[in-house]
């Protein structure tokens, strides 16, 4: 396994979790002003590519599924397990009330920034659930 592909783990997740938390106080705040859209979009943007991130560093992990020593197994699990059991859920509700606040306040989103924003993200959120899924099986079998 590559030396440095469990600090990479860490650190996207630790990153991921850390904007799902920026991007519910953006939430929070365009819930009360519409005119904190641009900041929303901004965080929900850094979200979306750390997302990706996180999801290629979990796909690197799966060709080396079948070599993980037994003592980076299990971190490789527990933060597996984080992501598949707490980040997805947190992420897929976060996109929920999304949804709710720019309907609720009348928002107008173009077509593209609301495709990019809501359903390429869930469909994200998705592969993330599925990644993880995989690599938590893979993993423990």
């Amino acid at each position: 396994m590559e030396p440095g592909l469990l600090r990479d783990l860490e650190e996207a997740v630790h990153r991921h979790s850390t904007l799902i938390r920026i991007g519910r106080r953006a939430l929070i705040k365009l819930r009360y002003n519409s005119s904190e859209l641009p900041h929303a979009v901004q965080a929900f943007r850094r979200l979306g590519r750390e997302r990706r991130r996180l999801i290629n560093v979990m796909r690197n992990m799966l060709s080396y599924a079948t070599y993980i020593p037994q003592n980076l197994a299990e971190n490789i699990d527990a933060l597996t397990f984080f992501v598949y059991e707490v980040s997805v859920n947190e992420e897929r509700e976060l996109l929920r009330r999304l949804s709710y606040v720019v309907r609720k306040q009348g928002i107008e989103l173009d077509e593209e920034l609301r495709s990019e924003l809501l359903e390429q993200a869930l469909r994200e959120v998705e592969e993330l659930e599925r990644v993880s899924r995989e690599l938590l099986s893979r993993v423990k079998g």
